[in-house]
């Protein structure tokens, strides 16, 4: 857990990415185009990943280098295998996610749609992943925000002058997939409902069914994860313990 704004960020950028041997790389072909014929709204993009990271006096450092989503949907569903012995195959995708507020103090979720490649119809928050050009070789602190920002506003509809986004809370991992996840906080200058009216236009309306707000004080978030735990992918169920943790953190220096 954190509080790092652009300036307490560093990032270097290596294009080093996993490299599979023969067989295993013919197998995410198919593995692929499998997925693709099942789900024709899947998209081969280039990603950034994250190879490493640390805190050197109070600055979050990253490590950069570059999957794509192919690799990072192969890479998770082979998680199992994989987790003893061939650490250097997983994809990494670096994902970014956000607490975003609302201006009537609630955090916006997300139920997921069985047209997304993971955890359909599950409890989420905002975000997605770091889309970047391949064989990139710079990204800075100030663009890992741009992207969050970006993927609230394709996802909910809203203008990127309606909200902000100026800390990262902490960095997570699914250790089952090896998948790190940035996780931001942010606010919104909109009510619920101007964000429901936002989501029907919204680029990325296709990835949920519904939008759900919560109440984002302590015991209200606290007794919401309680009891809907089950139903929250594990990266938004790690979000909002972390966003309870600052919470609480809060709460203790008042």
């Amino acid at each position: 857990m954190g509080w790092w704004p652009p300036a307490q960020i560093k990032t270097h950028v290596s294009r080093n990415a996993a490299i599979l041997p023969e067989n295993l790389a013919e197998r995410r072909e198919r593995f692929w185009q499998n997925k693709c014929m099942q789900n024709t709204t899947l998209f081969n993009g280039v990603l950034a990943s994250l190879s490493s990271w640390s805190i050197q006096r109070d600055v979050l450092e990253l490590n950069l280098g570059q999957t794509c989503y192919r690799d990072l949907l192969f890479s998770n569903s082979m998680a199992a295998h994989w987790i003893a012995g061939q650490q250097d195959y997983f994809a990494r995708a670096l994902g970014i996610s956000a607490i975003i507020e609302t201006c009537e103090n609630t955090i916006v979720l997300m139920q997921r749609s069985h047209l997304v490649g993971e955890y359909p119809e599950m409890l989420d928050v905002l975000g997605g992943h770091i889309d970047v050009e391949p064989g990139y070789d710079a990204l800075s602190p100030k663009a890992l925000f741009h992207a969050i920002i970006s993927e609230v506003c394709d996802e909910i509809g809203i203008d990127a002058h309606e909200v902000s986004i100026n800390h990262c809370i902490g960095l997570l991992e699914n250790t089952a997939w090896r998948k790190p996840e940035l996780v931001f906080h942010g606010r919104t200058i909109l009510n619920e409902a101007e964000i429901k009216e936002r989501a029907t236009e919204a680029n990325e309306n296709f990835e949920y069914s519904s939008l759900i707000f919560i109440a984002s004080d302590l015991k209200s978030l606290d007794l919401y994860l309680m009891e809907n735990g089950h139903n929250f992918t594990p990266s938004a169920e790690g979000c909002l313990d972390l966003f309870l943790a600052l919470l609480k953190t809060q709460k203790g220096n008042d």
